[in-house]
């Protein structure tokens, strides 16, 4: 979900900032964690989870201490902002859902379900490491705003999609299946940033969400 509200932003040339994107995650988190941990997870669950989360989004909006000058950098202030992430959130919700949950979905659609969230996963871990170390080196919110790119966002996400969709669908152990993905998301990373450092860094970056995804799903 804080993939493709990023996406937007990008898109839009509005910022996307560490701190505020650290804020949308944690709450995500704690919104879909606590949800499903005292009620349970399906259709109404998730609802309740799409359209709290949003709300709690712009109430911290107009409460938060601006770290941006907002005459430069735009926002989620604006009202209509809560449709916008409704919609992220269902998205994501149900996509992550109908795969874990739907017995009658067929091996493709799952596999492209799983290679939208993990490719989404991966580039938000490796955009927030991007994002963090311009932020310590350069201390300038200003700069760090500017850390991350629309087209070349888009490119790594559509690539690792690929990527990943053919790694399930052909190779099935699970051990060959997580290496090949992270060693293309090294290579991919390489390619298209030309940044040695970045590039190792998504060894972790790929191969958790895989591992994560793996252990609560199987």
């Amino acid at each position: 979900m804080v993939m493709l509200d990023a996406i937007y932003h990008l898109a839009t040339n509005t910022a996307v900032h560490i701190n505020y994107m650290a804020v949308k995650f944690t709450l995500i988190l704690l919104i879909l964690f606590l949800t499903t941990f005292w009620v349970g997870k399906g259709f109404n669950h998730g609802l309740f989870s799409i359209i709290l989360g949003p709300i709690i989004f712009y109430i911290y909006y107009i409460f938060a201490d601006p770290t941006l000058n907002r005459e430069i950098f735009k926002l989620d202030e604006s009202f209509g902002y809560i449709f916008l992430h409704i919609l992220v959130f269902a998205i994501s919700y149900y996509v992550f859902y109908q795969i874990t949950s739907n017995k009658n979905i067929s091996k493709k659609i799952k596999i492209a379900g799983t290679a939208l969230i993990l490719s989404l996963t991966i580039v938000g871990l490796d955009s927030a490491y991007e994002l963090l170390k311009t932020q310590l080196i350069t201390n300038n919110e200003e700069l760090v705003v500017k850390a991350l790119n629309f087209d070349t966002t888009l490119y790594f996400i559509f690539s690792l999609i690929t990527i990943i969709f053919i790694s399930y669908y052909y190779i099935q152990n699970i051990k060959l299946k997580i290496s090949t993905i992270v060693l293309a998301t090294i290579l991919l990373n390489l390619l298209i940033f030309q940044d040695l450092t970045r590039s190792f860094s998504t060894i972790l970056t790929s191969s958790l969400p895989q591992l994560l995804f793996r252990y609560y799903t199987k």
